[in-house]
């Protein structure tokens, strides 16, 4: 990877999501290259299932998609997602939405019916 994209990355890795989106959208290497690790979907934000399955999501290791009924399934993550947050009686995420989780090592699914 260029050191380009390894720079461009550590901003990601520290700014707010509308930066984070803007900076993978910049050019084609950004939108191949740069990724989001940590992701907040919670309380039915414009975050939905289409949305976290491009590209720029597909390493995430921390999410939270408490009372986020647009996010079913997010066995995309089967082998970087650590921390998942699916609380609350509006989650979407049911048992078959996080079995493939491999990597899985804190789950919060409190009040998730």
């Amino acid at each position: 990877m260029s050191l380009y994209i390894n720079l461009i990355q550590n901003i990601v890795n520290f700014s707010n999501l509308k930066t984070q989106i803007k900076l993978c959208s910049l050019c084609q290497e950004n939108y191949y290259f740069l990724k989001i690790f940590k992701l907040n979907a919670s309380n039915n934000s414009n975050i939905t299932q289409e949305i976290i399955e491009q590209n720029k999501f597909n390493k995430l290791k921390e999410l939270d998609v408490t009372n986020n009924s647009k996010i079913n399934n997010v066995n995309f993550a089967k082998n970087t997602l650590e921390k998942l947050n699916a609380s609350g009686e509006n989650c979407g995420i049911t048992q078959e939405g996080i079995e493939q989780l491999i990597k899985l090592k804190i789950l919060n699914i409190s009040y998730n019916s």
